[in-house]
């Protein structure tokens, strides 16, 4: 397996709050923009830092419409004290609420 991807597509608005790869994205983005096209999304959004890069220099990628958004998530001041220097949660999309829980 190289990709693994959970895509949530709900009135023509295509998420991605999971996705795990062990390489490049050259063929997500590929069967991505096969999956854009026939359900004709009308938008996409998306959290992975990577993904996006990669999507922006694709040629093959279908132009739909495109914003910057930034997510940023909170910390109790007590939990951070316990966390090590430079500590990467790496939380994607899909992990919303259910984190904290």
């Amino acid at each position: 397996m190289i990709t693994c991807s959970l895509l949530q597509l709900r009135d023509g608005y295509l998420k991605i709050p999971y996705l795990f790869s062990a390489s490049d994205f050259d063929r997500f983005i590929q069967v991505l923009s096969y999956f854009i096209v026939k359900n004709k999304v009308k938008a996409l959004t998306s959290y992975q830092k990577e993904l996006n890069e990669e999507i922006d220099n694709s040629k093959i990628f279908p132009k739909i419409y495109e914003r910057d958004f930034e997510r940023k998530y909170l910390f109790h001041k007590l939990l951070i004290e316990h966390l090590p220097e430079g500590f990467d949660p790496a939380y994607q999309d899909g992990d919303g609420d259910c984190m904290m829980t």
